[in-house]
């Protein structure tokens, strides 16, 4: 259970959930290994060409490379954060009113990607959204006073590599077991890491299905995933 049932608060004119996690030290510390296991794969499965670029090249974003950026589907991915960040997910949405008729069959949230960060000292991750998606997530598995998380009133419909100047900007402290709950398409980025060692961090996208946004035919569905788990079978993740 989380130390503080739900904390919502209002970042220009958006819920954004602030939770401090109950995670067991053991589950975090499996997050963080988990971390360096995908990044040992993906160093050896992908193209350095195909990652985005960073001011230290050995920083890893999974997000940038396909397969890596769905980890939660990896068989060796700790599946018990699933539920304990699911019921978060769940509180936020019965307090933030971003939907009505939530649930099944309406709408349906479910977990569409998910990634770690492994950001090295001297770096950070750059501006950006999430804008095919509904909800992100950032979760913290420890702290080593490495930097904030930044969020910004910037457009939703601005390019990322568009934005040049960011005026307003709300800071929120980066703390172990904290996870962070915002609308998709809100712009974020994180502190420069000053510390002298990695910063290590989780991103989880929601999106939404149902019979008032979207229901993918179930056979392209199905060959999906079977092509899916044929590439996590070559990792040996299947």
């Amino acid at each position: 259970m989380p130390h503080n049932q739900y904390m919502i608060e209002q970042f220009f004119g958006q819920p954004i959930g602030i939770y401090d996690l109950d995670v067991p030290d053991d589950l975090n510390k499996q997050l963080v290994d988990f971390a360096y296991h995908c990044y040992e794969l993906q160093t050896k499965h992908v193209d350095s060409a195909e990652l985005a670029q960073y001011t230290d090249d050995n920083s890893h974003v999974g997000a940038h490379a396909n397969i890596f950026n769905r980890c939660h589907l990896f068989a060796t991915f700790p599946k018990d954060i699933i539920s304990i960040i699911n019921e978060q997910v769940k509180l936020y949405l019965d307090n933030s009113n971003l939907f009505s008729d939530l649930g099944f069959p309406f709408n349906v949230p479910y977990i569409e990607r998910s990634w770690p960060c492994i950001i090295k000292p001297n770096d950070n991750l750059k501006i950006h959204n999430h804008k095919s998606s509904t909800l992100s997530l950032a979760y913290y598995p420890y702290d080593n006073n490495s930097g904030d998380f930044l969020i910004s009133d910037v457009g939703i419909n601005t390019f990322y590599k568009e934005v040049e100047l960011v005026e307003n900007i709300k800071n929120i402290k980066i703390k172990k077991s904290r996870l962070i709950i915002f609308p998709s398409n809100m712009f974020h980025w994180t502190d420069t890491n000053k510390s002298n060692n990695n910063r290590i961090s989780y991103s989880i996208d929601y999106n939404i299905v149902g019979e008032k946004v979207s229901m993918p035919p179930v056979h392209l569905l199905e060959k999906l995933y079977e092509d899916f788990f044929a590439k996590l079978t070559l990792l040996g993740e299947a």
